[in-house]
């Protein structure tokens, strides 16, 4: 594996995750989906569509949810409280990609559509 791809279910990351894979091949690529629990339906089945339609992997994280966050800090996230995105996201991210990367042997590139 070459690359992961974080992916949101949005057009962004898709378009991501297809140069990606056009670029090394889905057999050297994976999707990681970190999961809020807080997504529409839609999103999820989104997720679970593009593993068929690409071919590739694409593991899911979760490290909590939304409304357990807002009631832990007692406000909703906001652009100076990104607690949700650092929280449910980048450190759970973080974590995913060095857990892989002790159990690959060696790095990889992470690839972020936004």
């Amino acid at each position: 594996m070459e690359i992961l791809v974080p992916v949101s279910g949005g057009k962004d990351s898709q378009a991501c995750l297809q140069l990606a894979i056009e670029h090394a091949g889905r057999e050297q690529v994976r999707g990681l989906f970190c999961d809020t629990q807080f997504e529409h339906p839609l999103t999820y089945q989104h997720i679970k569509d593009m593993q068929k339609w690409y071919g590739v992997r694409v593991d899911t994280v979760t490290a909590g949810d939304v409304p357990s966050k807002v009631r832990k800090y007692g406000r909703f996230p906001g652009g100076g409280a990104r607690f949700c995105t650092e929280e449910l996201k980048i450190v759970p991210t973080k974590k995913y990609a060095k857990a892989l990367a002790e159990e690959l042997g060696h790095g990889f590139e992470v690839w972020y559509g936004m």
